[in-house]
């Protein structure tokens, strides 16, 4: 479902994958301002693990992933949804 809605938008989806965590978001609302507050997160996928890192702002989640060793599975996202 949320990958159809990001190729309506032509936004590549990367990777693709469920995979059990105990991460938690706030709940999503399709009516939420693209204005609202945005969150950034930096994303480490292994093949049955995910490690999900808040960080301040889009820069540093950028410079963070350039430092991570196996930087072909690490990604930076940003949402209006945080993580409780």
């Amino acid at each position: 479902m949320v990958e159809g809605v990001f190729q309506a938008s032509d936004i590549p989806v990367i990777e693709r994958r469920c995979i059990q965590s105990n991460l938690r978001f706030s709940e999503f609302g399709h009516a939420a301002a693209s204005s609202k507050i945005r969150n950034f997160y930096l994303v480490k996928l292994e093949n049955s693990s995910v490690q999900v890192e808040r960080m301040p702002d889009w820069k540093t989640c950028m410079l963070q992933a350039k430092q991570t060793a196996d930087q072909k599975r690490t990604y930076c996202s940003s949402s209006v949804q945080t993580l409780e």
